[in-house]
């Protein structure tokens, strides 16, 4: 249960208040993105019910969830193919209606107003028996489940229901949604900058602005998500959480870089309207001119495009467009982290970028050294090269490139041979060269490979467990941040959405985010009591388990043992009791009766013969009989 209930104030005849105890269900506090990994939780989360229950909203059977998709036979394909047939619902993918109950507040408002009507211990005047009302909810399931889905008769309900709008906002159809954008995104940048005209003329194309308004509204989706994190008290706060996601900081790079490039582009490219007094303007020489009418024309050579691509405002956005596509073709991965064997892996890679970091610390400085001492040694042909040239063939750059066994050797002897620097720079040079190669290829990076490979096996041990909690995460993200119409079509959502209302609405359902199950109070109570009928049954299972173990045989008969040995020892005891009682009655009564015949007339004689047979001089059995009679 979610609150308690205090005491009431018998002294003033108040009501007792109710207290909350939790707001979140333990899933959910487990998913929660701040920051902090811990074992328990990550173990809590990849538990097989746990799995079940994060599989189940994925593909929509949620609270307040309208449609849902199956979890067996809903693939990514096929829902791809369902999602370009809207209006033909149920044909690829079956579209159900969700069974789950919509969540309550347990908190605000309404659940002040609901709960006021509770009488001391929780307990609701006139309310209907919970099993009854249980069987009637089953019975309008069972009702309404009849029709086959993939009938005309369920494509038609689905239609008129709206359940093929609803298709759109089940997490696992948003996912594929994203993936297929994310995927027309690359392609379509791969074609602006390498298409047969595009990447040839320096103007500024209907296609790259139409790349430039879908990067827009990627931005507007990440702008967006913040809305998860409106429940924290700062801003920054929120900020810092957004940050704390990899692949967040990859989508705020990319729009970031794109910026700058869309400034430049604007400011020094011409456009498709006056190709020839633009490309004069890029080409303004006499030796360029040529170059213009060529690029007006539309017959362009290589020596054309050599002369128009030189300026410094057409390679800076060029530059930048690489950068972008590096980052773009990057983020595939963060969708195929959803599968298992692939989200592994990234998870072992980035586990590995600590040890590269640390790698990198080591190797720096020595490289860095090794670096500044061939400069030294061969000054003419450091001063040959520019000194922008990062990672150039520069002499202060061979040692960064040896790291990946290119040291051309031949031409640092080829040149000291030239200048006659035969000694000592012909001796230390080489032996530099070769004793940064021993350091650096031989120990360094076998070093880094035991390492990595230490880093591969133990987290690969516990990889199972880390996919299946950041999968949690990613679909905690799409059920609840990411819009049902993936970029560039979530504009046109959200000012279809802002106009409509839909916003407000949907904020004021606070209570159907993340993964938290909040039922009605008949369900809660219903559901404690199977808790305990479970738990009594556990504890029976568990003495039945035990009872039939080898161990719990071997202490029953030591036990019985035990109990055989008290009870032959009490017996025991008992006759040695009896035994006494009867040998003390016998000592009585046979003092007694000697006294008797002592004191008798014949006392003498049964003396004298008592006397006899204690000397072994026994009479005959038959006066013995008369005798003793």
């Amino acid at each position: 249960m979610p609150w308690t209930w205090a005491e009431d104030n018998k002294a003033t005849g108040a009501k007792p208040e109710r207290k909350m105890i939790w707001d979140e269900s333990p899933i959910e506090s487990a998913c929660e993105a701040d920051g902090r990994l811990s074992m328990p939780c990550r173990r809590f989360v990849s538990h097989r019910h746990s799995q079940h229950l994060i599989n189940l909203y994925f593909c929509g059977e949620y609270p307040g969830s309208k449609a849902k998709v199956p979890v067996e036979s809903s693939s990514l394909l096929a829902i791809t193919l369902q999602a370009c047939l809207p209006f033909l619902p149920g044909t690829v993918v079956e579209v159900m209606p969700s069974k789950a109950s919509p969540n309550v507040a347990i908190k605000g408002p309404s659940a002040d107003k609901e709960f006021s009507e509770f009488t001391v211990g929780g307990q609701k005047e006139n309310q209907v028996d919970p099993d009854l009302i249980e069987a009637i909810h089953n019975y309008k399931v069972r009702k309404n489940t009849h029709v086959e889905e993939t009938s005309f008769v369920d494509i038609a309900l689905d239609i008129i229901s709206g359940r093929f709008i609803e298709f759109y906002r089940v997490p696992k159809v948003k996912f594929t949604l994203h993936l297929i954008s994310h995927l027309c995104y690359m392609l379509y940048l791969s074609y602006v900058l390498l298409g047969k005209y595009d990447h040839m003329r320096p103007v500024v194309t209907s296609h790259e602005v139409f790349f430039w308004l879908w990067t827009f509204a990627r931005a507007v989706g990440e702008v967006s998500e913040l809305e998860q994190f409106d429940d924290y008290a700062s801003f920054t706060r929120s900020i810092r959480l957004y940050m704390l996601d990899s692949w967040n900081k990859v989508d705020l790079l990319n729009v970031l870089v794109v910026m700058p490039i869309i400034v430049m582009r604007c400011m020094y490219a011409p456009s498709d309207s006056d190709p020839v007094s633009d490309a004069r303007r890029l080409a303004p020489s006499a030796a360029s001119s040529s170059a213009a009418s060529s690029v007006a024309s539309g017959a362009t050579s290589s020596t054309d495009l050599n002369v128009l691509y030189s300026d410094a405002e057409h390679l800076w956005p060029r530059t930048l467009y690489a950068v972008v596509l590096i980052l773009v073709f990057m983020r595939v991965l963060q969708f195929m982290r959803y599968f298992s064997s692939v989200g592994v892996l990234t998870i072992c890679l980035g586990s590995m970028s600590t040890d590269v970091g640390l790698f990198i610390i080591i190797l720096l400085p020595l490289t860095c050294g090794f670096s500044v001492a061939q400069a030294v040694l061969q000054p003419r042909q450091q001063l040959a090269e520019d000194w922008y040239a990062i990672l150039g063939n520069a002499p202060l750059w061979e040692p960064f490139w040896g790291l990946f066994g290119y040291f051309n050797v031949q031409g640092l002897l080829n040149d000291i041979h030239e200048h006659g620097d035969e000694y000592p720079t012909g001796v230390t040079a080489p032996f530099l060269i070769y004793a940064y190669q021993f350091i650096a290829t031989i120990v360094l990076v076998n070093l880094l490979i035991a390492q990595m490979a230490d880093t591969y096996s133990r987290i690969t041990s516990e990889g199972l467990l880390r996919w299946q909690f950041e999968r949690a995460q990613l679909i905690s993200e799409y059920k609840d941040t990411k819009k049902p119409m993936p970029p560039p079509l979530n504009v046109l959502y959200v000012i279809c959405a802002y106009l409509t209302g839909l916003v407000r609405r949907e904020q004021d359902i606070r209570v159907h985010e993340g993964f938290k199950h909040m039922p009605s109070e008949r369900d809660l109570r219903h559901w404690q009591q199977m808790e305990i009928q479970a738990l009594k049954l556990c504890l029976a299972q568990r003495d039945k388990s035990q009872a039939e173990s080898t161990e719990a045989k071997l202490d029953e008969q030591k036990d019985l043992i035990q109990k055989q040995e008290a009870s032959m020892r009490r017996r025991f005891e008992h006759l040695n009791r009896r035994m006494d009682t009867l040998v003390h009655d016998i000592t009585v009564s046979l003092s007694e009766h000697g006294g008797l015949q002592n004191a008798g007339p014949r006392g003498g004689r049964r003396a004298s013969k008592s006397h006899d047979v204690d000397n072994g001089q026994r009479p005959p059995a038959d006066k013995l009989t008369l005798q003793s009679s």
